[in-house]
Order: C-alpha cells, then structure tokens, then sequence
C-alpha cells in the first residue's frame, strides 16, 4: 500500500490504495500514464509492479515513473468526473474517533488526491529528462531523488519547485 506523507494510518493508506488499484483496473491504454519516450517493456513492468504493490501489506514510497502513472490516472479520472466511494464500516466509525469528518473526507475526493497523496511533484520532471538524468543531477540529492531501480526513490517533501 501506499506510504501517504500526510498519515501514518494503515487504514487509510489501504483504502486509498485500493482504491487507486480500482483505478488501475479501469485504466485506458497504459501508455498514456508514462512519460513520453517510456520504454514499452519498462511500462508493462512498472504498472504491473505498481498494481502489485497496491496491494501489499507492506508501505512503501513508488518510484518516480509510477508516482508519473498514479497523477496522470488520478487526473484521468478527475477530468472524467469519476467518484470513489468512502471509507466501508465499521472502519469510518473507527477512523472518526481519531480524526475529524473533513480530514476523512479528505481522502475521500479524488479531487483533493493530486495534493496529498504524493511526498513532492518530482516526477513531473520527468516530462523533459529521463529517470536516469534525473538522478544524476546536481540538484538530486537535495531533492532526495535516488538512482532507478532504488527501493526508495523519493523521500523529499516541498523542494519540487526548485528550477533546474
């Protein structure tokens, strides 16, 4: 399941993971979701890496390539009007002893996803470099952008913004 920035909750990182696995599941031509020049065997093997992770039990932070797939499905389904359900009993009931109504709802928006489901915005870069340009750059450290193929590739938070 997805390591959240926001939440250490096991609970809601579940739900919006599998609710992003949904997602998955309902997706257009894969090629859609990777950067341009995305090679076609590293697509198949990021998405179908992705969906598994989805599913774990385990947190982890994804990759830049598919932290790139999820923003452009979750904009994918926000230009299509698309809603998610909420948060299943007796689970809500739980989660509202802990949190406020809004912070629930929060997760509950595909609208509000693009804003809190990633650590930073880092893999926008890759629209003009390759993950490989990316970490070799100066600037990747300080942004905490790791080589490819690393378990943890993004750990920054808010450095997105910087220019290159």
């Amino acid at each position: 399941m997805l390591r959240l920035p926001e939440t250490e909750d096991e609970r809601i990182s579940k739900y919006v993971s599998r609710q992003l696995f949904q997602l998955m599941n309902e997706a257009g031509m894969l090629l859609h979701y990777f950067p341009d020049g995305y090679g076609l065997d590293k697509i198949e093997d990021d998405w179908n890496s992705l969906r598994q992770l989805l599913l774990s039990d385990g947190m982890y932070t994804p990759e830049l390539a598919m932290e790139y797939a999820l923003f452009q499905l979750i904009q994918e389904a926000i230009d299509e009007g698309k809603k998610i359900p909420q948060i299943n009993e007796p689970v809500r009931t739980e989660l509202l002893k802990e949190m406020d109504p809004e912070e629930i709802e929060e997760y509950e928006e595909i609208e509000n996803c693009p804003e809190i489901l990633f650590w930073d915005h880092d893999f926008m870069f890759l629209d003009q470099m390759s993950e490989t340009e990316l970490a070799n750059h100066p600037a990747a450290d300080m942004l905490g952008i790791g080589k490819p193929n690393e378990k943890l590739v993004c750990k920054c938070q808010g450095l997105f913004s910087l220019v290159w």
